[in-house]
């Protein structure tokens, strides 16, 4: 439960950061975060150490709390075009590589997000877009490929979920991930790096057309979102200790 908590608190400050709500320099500290989101230090503490990792905040000299570090938005741009030579190279491989079996667990999560976007849950998409990608790269079986495609996404996811979710977008995200699949199975490797052009060309779009809005535009009611999410995962959680006190 605590690693779900973690999650949630994660992303709450990744938006509030890349959204300017949390601004470049500004200090955060653990008991002030966790009184905002009605949570204990530990998930807090958890999820500024992702943070930290990914270079979004940085520790303070003495015991000042941690500051907010910023990405630029040519930043971000240059690790997308970075992912776009890992997956391209990565479906040259999967189109001579892959069997129909293969393919199976991309199908089955592309049955999923047509769940997701059918049931609104929209906020869930993203970490169900990144595994299709994780397991289209796995498809090469080569590990190297893997673990640059895996430090590419850690750079960036700090950013795309400062993006609030679109049902059109996320339609369009899923009739490319079908399609990528569909090229693979034909083996038709032209046609799968233009898909994925085409893809993340469209994600570099929305994560631009979101910096420029202002937060009113929609990040205001993300936030708010994802703050129900966490107080919902807390409920359940003392009610959890609660029943196990009972018994």
């Amino acid at each position: 439960m605590t690693h779900s908590l973690t999650e949630h608190v994660a992303q709450y400050l990744q938006v509030a950061i890349i959204n300017g709500l949390l601004r470049p320099g500004e200090l955060i500290t653990e008991p002030e975060i966790a009184e905002r989101l009605g949570v204990s230090r530990t998930p807090v503490r958890e999820a500024m150490a992702r943070l930290q990792a990914i270079g979004l905040i940085e520790r303070t000299p003495g015991k000042y709390g941690t500051r907010v570090r910023a990405m630029s938005s040519a930043e971000a741009v240059q690790i997308l075009q970075v992912r776009l030579i890992l997956e391209s190279a990565a479906l040259e491989i999967a189109c001579v590589t892959a069997s129909e079996e293969s393919l199976r667990p991309l199908r089955a999560l592309l049955e999923i997000e047509r769940q997701r976007i059918d049931a609104g849950e929209l906020l869930l998409l993203k970490e169900e877009g990144w595994r299709f990608h994780e397991k289209l790269i796995a498809l090469t079986g080569n590990k190297m490929l893997q673990e640059l495609a895996t430090q590419v996404n850690d750079r960036f996811s700090s950013q795309i979920v400062s993006v609030p979710p679109s049902r059109e977008r996320e339609e369009l995200s899923y009739q490319d991930h079908t399609e990528l699949v569909n090229a693979i199975a034909r083996r038709d490797a032209k046609r799968a790096k233009e898909i994925i052009k085409h893809h993340i060309q469209r994600v570099i779009g929305a994560f631009e057309d979101s910096r420029l809005q202002s937060v009113s535009e929609g990040t205001s009611e993300y936030l708010d979102d994802i703050v129900r999410q966490i107080q919902r995962k807390t409920q359940q959680k003392r009610r959890g200790h609660s029943g196990r006190q009972m018994v």
